[in-house]
C-alpha cells in the first residue's frame, strides 16, 4: 500500500494538477500505516520499559539518513520555494520546520514532503510519552476530536490538501493524530478484526481512490480518509501474501517519498507523457538502489553506533525496522 501510495504522490507532483486528484490522501494512509507498524513494533517494548530517548532515537534513524539525501538535493537542483538562507539550511539540517522563516508558505521549502516526517515526529514522541494513559477509549476520543478538527479544516479548505503550509499547521497535526491513532487502535483491535482482502484487490482500489475526480472534494476526502483507508489496512493488515513485489513496493515507498520532490517543480508537468514516466521509473529505480546500498546500510551502521546492544532491553531492532 506505501509504494502505491508513494508513486501516486510522485505522480502528482510531476503532471498537471488534476491528474491524480486525490494524491495528497496517500499521506493520510501512510499515517494510518504508521500507528499499526509502530504499535505492532513497540507497543510491548514501550511497555516492558523502553526509554522516549531510545524511542525517538530510533525514530529519527528511520527517517534522517534518506531526508538528508531528499533536503541535499533540493538545495543543490534549487528545489525551494523561497530564497535558500543559512538560517534555512541549518534549521533544515536539523529536521527542524522553517516557521520562523516562511511564515505563509511550506514549513520546509526545500524539501516540501518533509511536513509529513516532521508531524509524524511529534506524534511520536505524544505517543511514546503518553503511552501507558493511551488506552483504547481514550485513543478513540482522540480519533473523534482529531476527527471533528480535520473536518472543519476539510470544509474550510474545500479538500483534506492540508498541512504542509504553515497557515493549516493545525489541521496537519489533526491528519496525522487522526490517522496514527486509529492505526493504534487498529492493530490493537486485530483479534477482533477478521477482514481479510487479498493485496491484488487492496492495490487497485488505493490506487483508484486517489486518481478518483470528484466533483465535491470534501465529502470524498473525509469518506476516503475515515472510512475506505481503515477498511483497507484492516483488510490488507490480515491478509498473507509472500509474493516478492509486495515487500519490493513496500521498501522503495520511503526512498520514492523522499527523493521524487528534489526534482519537482523542474517543468516536467508540461513534458510529454513519455518523459513523465522515464522520469518515474527513474526514481523509483534510483530510490530502490538507495535503500539497498544507501539507506539500510547507514542505518545499521547507525543503531551499531548510537545504540549499542546493552542499552537495549530486548534484541536490536534491524536495519529496516519502522
Amino acid at each position: 500500500m506505501r509504494g502505491v501510495a508513494a508513486v501516486a504522490v510522485m505522480v502528482t507532483h510531476y503532471t498537471k494538477q488534476g491528474s491524480v486528484p486525490g494524491g495528497y490522501l496517500a499521506v493520510d494512509l501512510f499515517f494510518m500505516l504508521s500507528g499499526v507498524v509502530i504499535a505492532s513494533a513497540y507497543d510491548q517494548r514501550i511497555a516492558d520499559g523502553m526509554t522516549s530517548l531510545r524511542f525517538m532515537r530510533l525514530r529519527y534513524v528511520r527517517f534522517y539518513p534518506l531526508y538528508l539525501v531528499g533536503l541535499l538535493g533540493g538545495l543543490i537542483l534549487g528545489a525551494s520555494t523561497v530564497p535558500v538562507t543559512p538560517t534555512m539550511v541549518i534549521m533544515s539540517l536539523a529536521m527542524l520546520p522553517t516557521l520562523p522563516l516562511v511564515p505563509y508558505g511550506f514549513l520546509y521549502p526545500p524539501i516540501s514532503v518533509a511536513w509529513s516526517l516532521f508531524m509524524e515526529l511529534v506524534v511520536n514522541l505524544g505517543f511514546v510519552l503518553l503511552h501507558r494513559h493511551l488506552t483504547q477509549r481514550r485513543l478513540l476520543a482522540i480519533v473523534l476530536a482529531a476527527w471533528l478538527v480535520i473536518t472543519w479544516g476539510a470544509i474550510t479548505a474545500g479538500s483534506l490538501d492540508i498541512g504542509a503550509r504553515s497557515p493549516s499547521l493545525m489541521f496537519g497535526f489533526a491528519r496525522t493524530i487522526f490517522a496514527f491513532c486509529f492505526g493504534v487502535v487498529i492493530w490493537r483491535s486485530r483479534t477482533s478484526l477478521t477482514l481479510a482482502l487479498s493485496p491484488w484487490i487492496v492495490l487497485p482500489l488505493v490506487a483508484a481512490a486517489l486518481a478518483l475526480p470528484a466533483p465535491n472534494r470534501v465529502f470524498t476526502d473525509l469518506f476516503i480518509a475515515s472510512v475506505l483507508w481503515p477498511i483497507l489496512v484492516i483488510g490488507g493488515s490480515n491478509a498473507a501474501s509472500a509474493a516478492p513485489v509486495l515487500g519490493w513496493l513496500g521498501a522503495i515507498s520511503y526512498p520514492v517519498y523522499c527523493l521524487h520532490i528534489m526534482f519537482a517543480n523542474k517543468g516536467l508537468e508540461s513534458s510529454p507523457v513519455p518523459a513523465i514516466i522515464a522520469a518515474c521509473v527513474g526514481v523509483i529505480i534510483v530510490s530502490w538502489l538507495a535503500d539497498r546500498y544507501y539507506d539500510a546500510p547507514v542505518r545499521a551502521w547507525l543503531l551499531g553506533l548510537r545504540l549499542p546492544a546493552r542499552a537495549t532491553l530486548s534484541s536490536p531492532p534491524k536495519a529496516g525496522e519502522k
